[in-house]
């Protein structure tokens, strides 16, 4: 029987996590593509403000970092907020950006 209500206990953290993971990256809405233009600008704001961003591409990949330098008008290099990993960022590529919050 404890074996049963710590199989439940840990599905409903995992639901909880994925819940938590699909609100912070808007998951749930339909897929919202910003135009070329708007992306260019809130990239050199992060770039410029150092903000925290989360990022959506083509193809499903997501990101949450900080934009670091601007390779060209449309190339960007980010590095990863929870880890040690840099990405080059294409505007053609990505499909909506927004600003996250630090996690606790």
């Amino acid at each position: 029987m404890d074996m049963k209500k710590q199989t439940n206990a840990i599905q409903k953290v995992e639901q909880n996590i994925k819940a938590s993971y699909r609100r912070f990256f808007d998951l749930d809405e339909a897929e919202q593509v910003m135009p070329d233009t708007q992306l260019r600008l809130f990239l050199n704001k992060a770039k410029a403000q150092h903000l925290l961003i989360a990022i959506k591409m083509r193809g499903g990949h997501q990101a949450l970092g900080y934009i670091n330098h601007q390779i060209s008008d449309d190339a960007y290099v980010m590095h990863a907020y929870a880890g040690r990993v840099d990405q080059i960022v294409r505007v053609d590529q990505t499909t909506y950006i927004k600003r996250a919050e630090k996690l606790a």
